[in-house]
């Protein structure tokens, strides 16, 4: 690990802090062509300062450069040739910055066809009612797989009203506690003494986790305002929206936690195909350079350097068990199409946690590429 200079795939120049700068101008001034590629770069900016250079280096040519305690490297890249891990540990910060292309004397932003493939196809996939929890879970609880005990209740069209205005802090607490208590008294095995999990049908608030962890149920209320808060623009774009209790699952795991208060454990996530009855892909669900690449908090990057090799090791003993499984089990399931299945390893056995249509979840690019590439 160098302190400070720049990496490439062939070669690693250690340099003074003070002098990195200086050294890429060098690099630029030794070949003419390249220099006119600069020149058109620096006249795309608004304004230039000298250390505009080090996105020239990292967004275009792909370099890693490291400077003032920041290690900047192109987000579309592995960096294998780094331990961004050990960065972190040392108290570097990441900056992934995104790659660019030049065509006609411009520089645009670089476009990977199967992001846009995604884009094209995801939106539609993300705000159909079948991902709501209430369509999928009755079709695989069973089907033999561990799923945390649920309890739906749905919000009543008055009560929509006010959600859909903004209003959601006019909602009458007694009521709503009342009808919860309903639905639990309806599911013997649900107990609101326990500790719950809150989400809503299509999503949850898990980025600000501790809103989602209700110890007392008489902590739901006030945390609900904060959920539709948080969720408001996601909510905009649904037309139905239920309020869904679940067990809180316990696991045995001491690790550190991100996005305020979520336990890092190890977590799956299974693309399954119901039509043709087949995994495509079995993805580790804190993938570590997807979360080095995406975690902003220096706190939760911290947190996440802390147990990305544990949980990185475990995900790898357990996936064939995990898979196997699924072959055995999500045949069984009554479902068409290809889905995304979010498991989570308790220390004892996979809890199945979420389901999505695969093509608006997170990673269905790796199952495309791997299409891409059979092809």
């Amino acid at each position: 690990m160098i302190k400070s200079g720049v990496i490439n795939e062939n070669k690693t120049i250690e340099l003074e802090n003070d002098d990195v700068l200086s050294y890429l101008y060098k690099l630029i001034d030794k070949c003419p062509f390249n220099k006119s590629i600069f020149e058109d770069y620096k006249m795309n900016r608004f304004f230039w300062t000298d250390s505009n250079i080090v996105d020239y280096f990292v967004k275009f040519l792909g370099y890693v450069v490291i400077y003032n305690k920041i290690v900047y490297f192109q987000s579309e890249s592995k960096c294998d040739f780094i331990d961004k891990i050990d960065y972190v540990k040392n108290g570097f910060l990441l900056k992934p910055l995104s790659k660019v292309i030049y065509k006609n004397k411009k520089f645009i932003q670089y476009s990977n066809p199967i992001e846009q493939e995604i884009n094209i196809i995801g939106f539609k996939h993300s705000i159909s009612p079948e991902n709501n929890l209430s369509f999928w879970y009755p079709k695989i609880v069973d089907a033999g797989f561990k799923t945390p005990r649920t309890i739906i209740i749905d919000f009543t069209e008055t009560e929509m009203t006010l959600i859909k205005m903004g209003k959601w802090y006019e909602l009458c607490e007694r009521d709503l506690l009342r009808r919860i208590k309903e639905a639990a008294n309806k599911n013997p095995n649900f107990n609101l003494n326990d500790e719950i999990f809150v989400r809503f049908g299509h999503s949850s608030n898990k980025f600000n986790f501790n809103s989602c962890h209700i110890k007392m149920i008489d902590e739901l209320y006030s945390k609900l305002m904060v959920i539709f808060e948080d969720m408001y623009t996601k909510l905009e774009w649904h037309n139905d929206i239920e309020l869904i209790l679940r067990e809180y699952v316990q696991t045995t795991y001491q690790r550190d936690q991100i996005y305020n208060g979520m336990p890092l454990n190890t977590e799956f996530r299974v693309f399954y195909d119901f039509n043709q009855k087949e995994i495509l892909g079995v993805f580790n669900y804190w993938e570590k350079d997807t979360m080095l690449n995406n975690l902003r908090n220096k706190n939760d990057l911290i947190a996440f350097a802390n147990s990305a090799t544990e949980i990185e090791s475990e995900f790898n003993n357990l996936a064939p068990i995990l898979t196997e499984e699924v072959v055995t089990k999500a045949p069984l399931v009554n479902l068409n199409g290809r889905w995304s299945l979010d498991f989570l390893y308790d220390g004892k056995q996979f809890v199945l946690i979420d389901m999505a249509h695969a093509e608006c979840s997170y990673y269905y690019d790796k199952v495309l590429s791997k299409k891409f590439v059979l092809k």
